[in-house]
């Protein structure tokens, strides 16, 4: 169970600074947004693109919540990763309401997953 919950703490430290990366040296920036207004587009302004849109029509909270519903029907922690993920992208990209939620249920969800994992693996 540690062990779990040590794996999901790296894997949210490590996701919420590339989302802080994100928003600290694409989003904010105005040499960015000056930049990415010219004919043509590079990786990072295509990044920062999608990031403005996400929070702009609040994708992020609503992915998040519809990724745990998933896991939890379906009983998959590749979804419960992705509420994860899509929630950390919402709670730093300014659009913390649902996506704080999403998240936390993410995480849920994922300790739960792995306990019956592991209980399953022990019983067997």
């Amino acid at each position: 169970m540690l062990r779990t919950i040590l794996h999901i703490f790296l894997m949210t430290a490590l996701i919420a600074a590339a989302f802080l990366a994100i928003r600290f040296l694409l989003v904010e920036p105005d040499e960015v947004a000056i930049a990415c207004t010219s004919q043509v587009l590079t990786f990072s302004c295509k990044l920062r693109n999608a990031a403005i849109y996400g929070f702009a029509h609040h994708i992020f909270g609503p992915l998040s919540l519809i990724a745990v519903v998933l896991g939890w029907i379906g009983a998959m922690r590749l979804f419960a990763v992705v509420a994860i993920i899509a929630g950390l992208g919402g709670m730093v990209l300014y659009d913390f309401d649902i996506a704080g939620f999403g998240m936390l249920l993410g995480v849920v969800l994922y300790l739960r997953l792995s306990v019956r994992r592991s209980q399953t693996a022990q019983a067997g």
